[in-house]
């Protein structure tokens, strides 16, 4: 320590976890700490939020030891130094910072910024693009992430797994270099982050049900994903529990965060089913009702019936339509007249003195360029309180945040980067309503979205892709010949694109013959899925795990076709792969073991069956196994795949 700042530190305290350092500052007891932690594993929360569910710590100090810690790891201050200034923090019940200077420490230490650092390292933004967006960051007051995505540097579903890595790194569940190795892994294959970790064996799926506090809200419809996102990112970078950051940012209120924590809890403990509490939550934040009244299945339209009776809390258009002077349908129509018409709505606001009167303009301005399809809401939302804050103009604001080009005023409408722009992002919106379920409005949407695509001719791989989720949807609805022909038009497109063998030709064949096999055509099942495997031994190898679920698929054709000595050669090899691959007691080897015992019976062959350790040998039954094989890019990427 030199004139009191903090130096770097040798590497050695580099892998300190949060149960360590907690246990040697003598905040905890090694009995308190072994059990948090065995709850922490068997849930999936955070050992973190775990000692506060328990009362064993308060938010504030978890937040003052889990800083210390990664000023440790970053070589910022020693062990030495984090036991003395969160013995001041405990003492005075103050933050880091200050316990840092009371120590003698420089409060203004430089800190990394980790969301920043990974998507370097993993290769997703450079040096020169991450100081821009930090700059526009302190601008406009919007995390890192945000102003990412904002600028277009990198895509939603790459902050939302980046973010996810962070929370891990933050509760030391994994390495830096885990993290970002697995942060390109799971980009590329659209997983969770925990998907690759969980494979290469570097962090332990729960063992029991569990959710965050981010994931029920989301799941219940009290928060939109960019509100969490943003929300994770402030807490992350300040050291905050996201209850309290959405608090902060008046996303939802305090009552609403006390009822998702007092339910998470519940989830974990096992006494609250996981669609039980999401469906309580959601009451709660609809309905007003208390977590009791949520909970005992509280009617939320009996609760709004008895407020309605007492006509003196009763608004002007309820007062219209109880008095019978207007319908409900006609009251709709008012009021959408009126929103229909911002300028009315922007008079009202300006002669009630309720808003500045050169906001209002910036405002209408924002507005504009958000209908005529140039922003999005969530650009148009920040240019104008970045108008707000410094005094200026919508176009100072879009030059200020070098965001000139997303309003496309310098160019015309009609340009094909705009079209590209325009349709990736009908691609999203409407992928979005597909994994809600909204299967005919994702229908529409698709249908359009393949036309125009043939319009501004889409010539790279999203063409096919895009027909693929057409194609599911139908699936889904039981059309299968419609479905079967884009998935087929889809083969022959990518067929034109990539070479002889390529992953995305690879997961087509395995839509076909999984289709195929839905609809009891096996032997068309059959000549994709030998197409398929013959594809994927090439591309992953001889003995990797999806090549044994390929055969398992081919196996199971054969096999329902009475061609038992095929089928029992092909589960022989799946079982051979599963079994060095995945171990014995995988349930992918028990699943292709109880295939083969069934096949070995209908052959006769007793003492084969017998050497499977007693595996049931019943009528052969299975669903296909369609696997989500790596691609090398977003399906609404703007970059073609070469």
């Amino acid at each position: 320590m030199q004139n009191g700042r903090a130096t770097k530190q040798a590497p050695a305290s580099a892998g300190l976890r949060l149960g360590e350092l907690i246990g040697g500052l003598g905040l905890l007891g090694k009995r308190e700490l072994a059990d948090a932690l065995k709850v922490s594993h068997e849930t999936g929360l955070p050992l973190g939020r775990v000692l506060v569910m328990s009362g064993y710590l308060k938010d504030d100090m978890l937040a003052a030891v889990v800083d210390a810690q990664s000023m440790i790891r970053e070589g910022l201050i020693d062990i030495g130094m984090a036991k003395k200034v969160l013995a001041v923090v405990k003492q005075k019940q103050c933050t880091l910072n200050q316990a840092l200077v009371e120590s003698g420490v420089d409060s203004e230490i430089k800190r990394s910024n980790l969301l920043g650092d990974l998507l370097m390292e993993a290769g997703y933004i450079d040096e020169k693009r991450l100081k821009l967006a930090l700059e526009q960051s302190t601008a406009t007051g919007l995390p890192l992430g945000r102003t990412l995505v904002l600028s277009g540097l990198i895509p939603e579903e790459l902050l939302s797994i980046a973010i996810n890595a962070q929370v891990l790194l933050r509760d030391s569940r994994v390495s830096r270099a885990q993290a970002t190795q697995s942060l390109r892994s799971a980009f590329s294959r659209h997983v969770p982050i925990e998907v690759p970790l969980a494979e290469k064996g570097y962090y332990a799926l729960p063992t029991r049900q569990s959710i965050r506090l981010g994931e029920i809200l989301l799941a219940a419809g009290v928060l939109s994903e960019q509100e969490l996102m943003t929300a994770l990112e402030f807490g992350l970078a300040n050291n905050k529990p996201v209850g309290e950051v959405l608090t902060d940012l008046r996303f939802i209120e305090e009552a609403t965060i006390t009822a998702a924590l007092a339910l998470q809890k519940m989830v974990a403990e096992q006494s609250l089913k996981l669609e039980d509490a999401t469906l309580a939550l959601s009451a709660i934040y609809r309905d007003g009702i208390t977590l009791e009244e949520a909970l005992n299945n509280s009617s939320p339209k009996d609760s709004q019936k008895s407020k309605s009776k007492n006509t003196a809390t009763q608004t002007f258009p309820e007062f219209l339509q109880l008095t019978k002077n207007v319908t409900t349908d006609e009251l709709r129509k008012a009021f959408e007249a009126v929103l229909l018409n911002p300028q009315m709505v922007a008079k009202i606001l300006d002669v009630a003195g309720v808003i500045d009167k050169n906001v209002l303009q910036e405002a209408l301005k924002s507005y504009q360029l958000f209908k005529q399809g140039r922003l999005s809401i969530e650009h148009a939302c920040v240019v104008l309180e970045f108008c707000r804050k410094n005094q200026v103009s919508v176009d100072d604001a879009l030059k200020a945040l070098n965001w000139q080009q997303l309003d496309q005023m310098q160019k015309p409408i009609s340009t094909r980067e705009y079209d590209l722009a325009k349709w990736a992002e009908a691609c999203r919106t409407a992928y979005a309503i597909y994994e809600l379920g909204d299967l005919d409005q994702a229908e529409q949407m698709w249908a359009e979205i393949l036309d125009r695509a043939e319009e501004i001719e889409i010539n790279d791989v999203r063409h096919p892709r895009a027909k693929e989720v057409l194609a599911k949807i139908y699936e889904t609805q039981n059309r299968h010949n419609e479905a079967l022909d884009l998935f087929l038009e889809s083969l022959k497109s990518k067929r034109a694109l990539f070479e002889e063998n390529h992953f995305e030709i690879a997961a087509t064949l395995n839509n076909v013959a999984s289709l195929a096999y839905r609809i009891n055509d096996l032997k068309l099942s059959e000549f994709y899925s030998r197409q398929y495997l013959v594809m994927l031994e090439v591309l992953s190898g001889p003995t990797h795990p999806n090549v044994a679920s390929a055969l398992d698929n081919l196996g199971l054709t054969c096999h329902l076709q009475n061609r038992y000595e095929e089928a029992a050669a092909l589960y022989q090899r799946a079982l051979d792969i599963c079994t060095n691959t995945l171990g014995s007691e995988h349930p992918s080897t028990v699943r292709v073991m109880r295939k083969y015992a069934a096949t070995l019976k209908a052959l006769d062959k007793n003492e084969e069956l017998s050497r499977l350790n007693g595996v049931v040998a019943g009528t052969i039954s299975g669903s296909w196994k369609t696997l989500k094989l790596p691609t090398e890019d977003s399906l609404f990427s703007d970059a073609p795949v070469n």
